[in-house]
């Protein structure tokens, strides 16, 4: 991820950043950005993303914005 200051961010940092940036994850982003907890970051974005997915009513997206192919 490259923020707008050019700062790039990798692997578990980069997955912090996500969360961070989403006012609902931001406590929890702080949470995870403790050292014996980075590595959950992205197990906790994926989780997010399959819920958000799942509770969905259409069970799916029909535009190009959704397409992850």
């Amino acid at each position: 991820m490259v923020a707008d200051t050019g700062a790039v961010y990798v692997g578990d940092a980069a997955w912090l950043v996500c969360l961070w940036a989403l006012d609902t994850y931001r406590a929890l982003s702080y949470r995870l950005a403790r050292p014996g907890l980075r590595g959950a970051a992205r197990e906790v974005v994926a989780l997010a993303s399959a819920a958000r997915t799942r509770f969905r009513e259409d069970g799916g997206c029909d535009t190009a914005a959704c397409a992850t192919g």
